[in-house]
Parts: C-alpha cells; structure tokens; sequence
C-alpha cells in the first residue's frame, strides 16, 4: 500500500483523517484513492522500486514532544512546535526517498499556512529510544509543524528579496549554464 501523508490547515477534518488537537489534521490514504479525493490531490510521494521504506511517528502531546526535543539540534524547533513527525526507516537508510517525503510534506504545509522545519539529531538511536522506536528502526529526520506567528505575506518581497534576507546564495551563482 503507497502511503500519502496529507496535512491540512483546517480546524475541521475532513472524512478520513485524524485530527490532532492543534488544529492540523494528518491523512494516511492508501494508494487508488478516488481521483479528485483529497488524498489523492495530496502529498503522495514516489520511493525507489516501490519500496515505501518510511513509517512516520506523529508526536503531538507535551510529554513526547519534550522528550523527542532533547534529541535534535535546536530543541525549540519540536518543543514549540503544533506537532513534529519523524520519518523514520531501517538503520537510517533510504535518505533519498526521506528527502522525497519530507519535501512533498513541507510543500503541502505550507501550501495549507502551515510552517515546517526540518531538525536534524546528533545521535539518531537516543532520538529512537525517545521515539519508542523497536529493531533497525531510526530516525532520518524530524519535521516541525505549526502556524507562523506572524503572517509572512509572501508577495510582499520579490523572490530576490527574500533569498538575500534568509541568505540564499542568488541564482545567477547557484546555476551553471552551459547553454
């Protein structure tokens, strides 16, 4: 069964998904979904072979979030966050088709309002015991998700804009063309 983790910003849920308390609700649809379906206009994201290798623990109480915060690089990223989901595969691996995952996901979120920020951890297996992960199972990467603070009015800036302010390197220096 292909997985799609849908996230939506609306305070009602739609048929089929779980809510979380934030506010955010998270779909798990299998693949076939009716055509036009929310799950199937969703994140449905591809995996090399077909080998979905990813499960994602979805941690939203207070308790597991403190715990899975201890884990990562800047703790407030998870701690302050509406709910984080770890992606998580045997020993680690399949970091390419994570990225797949992980960047549909944050895309869907923030086409629905909602802020995410990858966290990365300096020892995968204590981020896995905090996660009450079993066997080969470890942590690629945590999400965080939650509504910015402020409205970040994005046409406000240009895309230049808002590459120098974050500091991006611009394009003309990202891109080589060989024309």
């Amino acid at each position: 069964m292909t997985i799609s983790l849908s996230l939506a910003a609306t305070r009602v849920p739609p048929t089929g998904t779980r809510a979380l308390s934030s506010g955010v609700t998270v779909t798990l649809a299998p693949a076939g979904s009716p055509p036009g379906s929310p799950s199937a206009r969703r994140c449905v994201t591809g995996s090399g072979s077909n080998k979905q290798p990813w499960r994602f623990v979805v941690v939203e109480s207070e308790e597991w979030k403190q715990a899975l915060a201890s884990t990562v690089y800047v703790p407030a990223n998870v701690a302050t966050a509406a709910f984080a989901a770890a992606i998580v595969t045997e020993g680690a691996g399949r970091t390419l088709d994570v990225g797949r995952a992980m960047q549909n996901m944050m895309l869907v979120a923030w086409n629905d309002g909602v802020a995410s920020c990858p966290n990365g951890m300096p020892d995968p297996a204590a981020t896995a015991d905090a996660l009450g992960l079993e066997g080969d199972l470890l942590p690629v990467t945590v999400l965080a998700f939650g509504y910015p603070r402020r409205d970040l009015a994005p046409e406000s800036k240009s895309a230049e804009e808002w590459s120098a302010e974050a500091n991006r390197m611009p394009l003309d220096e990202l891109v080589i063309d060989r024309g």
